[in-house]
């Protein structure tokens, strides 16, 4: 999936969404899930750790039951609390920004940048980890004006146990 920005300093949203199934069994639930995301340079979220929001299925703000952090380009939310997860669908806003000084290589004008997140789980012990697919996010003279684009992905959690993607 690829949104093409109008100018350096708009801000648009990487949106993770990922859905567990129900567990019926408590043994076959995963202890935490980690979901990261690493921006290129010249990429930041647009308001720290504390813009970033995650919602149940029904819109509800669930984003105290994470534990959120940025190291560098690295954003990681982190909830031991799987419960709050399985057999719902959660989505993850990360509001990101183009910087001005984003280094980058031009071809024909356009500054490219890809993205892409990954979802791990720990269960039994052993971390389990997929990556999404790749999203691009391009920069040219163009008029293109969105009020808050998107940026859609989707990654595989595991076989049988659900996807998540990152709009």
């Amino acid at each position: 999936t690829s949104h093409q920005l109008a100018n350096a300093g708009e801000t648009y949203t990487y949106r993770i969404i990922h859905s567990t199934p129900p567990e019926i069994y408590d043994s076959y639930k995963a202890t935490s899930y980690t979901f990261t995301d690493v921006l290129q340079p010249g990429q930041s979220v647009n308001g720290g750790a504390a813009a970033i929001k995650v919602y149940n299925g029904d819109g509800g703000n669930i984003t105290s039951n994470f534990s959120i952090g940025i190291n560098g380009q690295t954003v990681t939310l982190t909830t031991t609390k799987v419960d709050v997860i399985y057999g719902d669908v959660i989505t993850i806003d990360i509001p990101t920004i183009l910087n001005s000084d984003a280094p980058g290589y031009m071809v024909n004008g356009t500054l490219t940048r890809t993205n892409t997140a990954s979802v791990s789980r720990v269960y039994k012990g052993t971390t389990e980890t997929r990556n999404s697919n790749t999203t691009t996010l391009t920069m040219s003279g163009g008029g293109f004006d969105m009020a808050h684009p998107q940026i859609a992905k989707a990654v595989k959690v595991a076989s049988g146990s659900g996807y998540a993607s990152k709009a």
